[in-house]
C-alpha cells in the first residue's frame, strides 16, 4: 500500500513561505483564478504561492517514499508577471544515478484538507499547458489567505492521486464535470459516489457524461434531493473550469508506475 501521507517540516514550510514572498514581489498575477472581478491582496497571493510549493514538496516525497524516484523541486524566482513555468511542475527527476528533464507535464494542484476535487481551470488545461496532474491537499488553517502564521509549522498533506489530461473528458470528447456561468457549485462526495456507482451499473464500459446527468436525474427524482442536499455550500471563483471528483483519480503503485515510466523516457533534447 502506498504511503499516502507526508509531513513536510517547519523548516521547508517557511522555506515556501519565503520563497513565495520573493516570487510575488516579482510583479506576478493578482488576480484569483485569472479572474478580472476578483482582485487579491498580497497576503493573499503569498498564502496561495507558499501552499502551492509544499504540495510539490509533498509529491516529490510522496514518489520518493513509494517508488524511489527523486524529484527536483524548483525554487527559482522566475521574473515578470506572464513567465511561468506553463505547466509543468517536475523539471527534473534522477534515479539510479540517472537525471532526466521529461517533457510530459505534470501540474500539481494543492488545496485543503476536506476538498474532494480535483479543478483544473480552462486556460490551464489543453496541450499548451499540461499532460496530467496530481492533486494534494493540506492541513493549513482555511483562514491562511488572512493570516500565515500557519506556515510557521510543520503542515500535513495527502496525496490523493493524479489525472491525465484525457480523464476528464469521455469518449465523445465532453467534460464529465464542466462548472461555468450560474453552474458554478461542486456537487458533495457522496452524491457524486451515488451518481458514479448508478452510471457504472448501467455500463459495465467506460461511462460517457450523458449517462453521468441521467444518473443524476434519477438520483434527484427518486430521492427528493433539494440543492442543499446536492451541493457543498461553497461557490467557485473561477469562471470556468474542468474537475474530477476524488475517487476518479488513478492511485495505485500501478497508476503511478506507468507515469513515470511516461516520464522518465519523455525528455528534453539536449
Amino acid at each position: 500500500m502506498l504511503k499516502q501521507q507526508i509531513i513536510i517540516s517547519q523548516e521547508k514550510a517557511e522555506k515556501c513561505l519565503s520563497f513565495a514572498v520573493n516570487f510575488i514581489a516579482n510583479e506576478k498575477s493578482g488576480l484569483d483564478f485569472g479572474n478580472k472581478k476578483l482582485p487579491r491582496n498580497t497576503i493573499d497571493k503569498i498564502a496561495d504561492c507558499a501552499e502551492g510549493k509544499i504540495g510539490e514538496l509533498a509529491f516529490a516525497e510522496f514518489i520518493k517514499i513509494n517508488l524511489g524516484f527523486e524529484i527536483e523541486v524548483d525554487f527559482d524566482i522566475v521574473h515578470g508577471r506572464h513567465e511561468t513555468d506553463k505547466g509543468q511542475d517536475i523539471d527534473k527527476i534522477s534515479y539510479k544515478g540517472n537525471v532526466v528533464k521529461p517533457t510530459f507535464k505534470v501540474d500539481i494542484k494543492t488545496s485543503r484538507s476536506g476538498s474532494i476535487w480535483l479543478l483544473v481551470e480552462d486556460h490551464k488545461y489543453g496541450s499548451e499547458w499540461a499532460d496530467s496532474y496530481a492533486f494534494v491537499t493540506t492541513d493549513l488553517n482555511r483562514n491562511i489567505e488572512k493570516d500565515l502564521s500557519g506556515l510557521h509549522k510543520e503542515v500535513i498533506c495527502t496525496i490523493h492521486g493524479f489525472s491525465y489530461a484525457a480523464d476528464f473528458m469521455d469518449n465523445n470528447g465532453n467534460e464529465f464535470f464542466y462548472f461555468k456561468g450560474n453552474n458554478k457549485k461542486l456537487i458533495k462526495h457522496n452524491i457524486v459516489n451515488e451518481i458514479i456507482n448508478i452510471a457504472s451499473k448501467e455500463n459495465t464500459k467506460k461511462f460517457n457524461r450523458n449517462e453521468l446527468i441521467t444518473a443524476y436525474k434519477y438520483l434527484v427524482k427518486n430521492k427528493k434531493l433539494s440543492n442543499n442536499d446536492i451541493f457543498i455550500n461553497f461557490i467557485l471563483k473561477c469562471e470556468s473550469q474542468k474537475g474530477l471528483p476524488i475517487m476518479m483519480l488513478r492511485n495505485t503503485r500501478k497508476d503511478y508506475d506507468a507515469l513515470f515510466k511516461i516520464l522518465f523516457n519523455k525528455l528534453k533534447a539536449g
